[in-house]
């Protein structure tokens, strides 16, 4: 599937519902600084979501990493269509695109999303479109728990797994963050964590580099008719940035 048919169903999605039916949602805006090894990076996200009818809605999202030991700047804009399950929790199906150094890499997935006064979850799988003889995946899954009213903690981890018949490169991130959330919608967030590469031939697995990633940031969530559940989808996040 194309990421210009994608957009397109999007977009017709969106224009086939009454205008009054269309009520935007929420948001978020956050931007933050990750030091991995001696490199610092900076990554900028901004999102947003749109009810178009019923409990159907489509959301978009875009991300500015810069800075990467890896990659000199990384783009991410990511489209994705909504299905609400109750006021705090929906599935997703989202189209990505990265580009990296003036190459494109695209991204189709599915997710789900849930948040409360008492923590939140979220997980997703995709298919990536990068290097035309790899078969590649990402997959994440992340949650937040309330450990006092306004302070939550949690884990996240995410994975890119590039595989050429039985040999198999994967590359994982995995980090703990806490968060202080205040009443106006600003929260303040510390992560830290590791990235590790691990290569497999079909028999045997090795596990190589592995380093150390901490970041800081703030965020800022704005509602109107409801909660914001997701954000950018990039194979970037499994490299700590």
């Amino acid at each position: 599937m194309s990421k210009p048919f994608v957009a397109a169903l999007v977009f017709a999605a969106a224009s086939a519902a009454p205008a009054a039916a269309q009520q935007f949602t929420g948001g978020t805006v956050s931007g933050n600084i990750v030091q991995l090894d001696d490199t610092d990076a900076t990554k900028l996200n901004a999102a947003g979501e749109l009810n178009i009818a019923g409990s159907f809605g489509i959301g978009g999202a875009v991300g500015i990493y810069d800075g990467s030991r890896l990659v000199d700047t990384d783009t991410n804009l990511t489209t994705r269509a909504i299905y609400r399950l109750s006021a705090g929790s929906a599935l997703g199906a989202f189209a990505a695109r990265d580009t990296i150094d003036d190459q494109d890499a695209d991204t189709f997935g599915v997710e789900y999303g849930f948040k409360s006064p008492r923590g939140t979850f979220d997980a997703y799988y995709g298919v990536v479109d990068f290097e035309s003889e790899l078969d590649e995946t990402i997959a994440g899954i992340s949650f937040e728990f309330a450990v006092t009213p306004g302070f939550f903690l949690g884990p996240d981890c995410d994975t890119y797994t590039a595989t050429l018949g039985s040999d198999e490169t994967a590359i994982g991130a995995g980090s703990l963050t806490g968060r202080y959330q205040l009443e106006n919608g600003v929260s303040f967030f510390a992560e830290a964590g590791s990235v590790a590469l691990a290569t497999s031939d079909g028999t045997i697995t090795s596990v190589g580099t592995k380093s150390e990633f901490f970041g800081i940031g703030m965020s800022y969530e704005f509602r109107q008719n409801g909660v914001s559940l997701f954000s950018n989808r990039s194979f970037t996040d499994s490299f700590g940035f």
